[in-house]
């Protein structure tokens, strides 16, 4: 708000005071500093959220489980039965 107040005085030139001209583009500086640190959290949340590493790729663990439980089914299927022992 301080911002568009700013604007209006500017295009009604009006005399602008030096001292309250710095405290507003300070706050804005201040604003937008916080704006694009709570973005950049929102970015890195929303990666943990979708499995994506550091790196830039995802990982699917479910598909993992998945392939690695049919390849466990596979060798149990493959594998020898052992004579039962009385």
């Amino acid at each position: 708000m301080e911002i568009e107040d700013l604007k209006e005085r500017v295009r009604a030139g009006e005399g602008l005071e030096k001292t309250q001209n710095s405290r507003t583009v300070a706050s804005a500086t201040t604003l937008l500093k916080t704006c694009q640190e709570v973005e950049n959290r929102l970015v890195e949340y929303r990666s943990k959220s979708a499995g994506i590493a550091r790196g830039g790729y995802a990982l699917d663990l479910e598909r993992a489980r998945a392939e690695i439980g049919c390849k466990l089914d596979r060798l149990r299927c493959t594998a020898r039965p052992r004579p039962i022992s009385e």
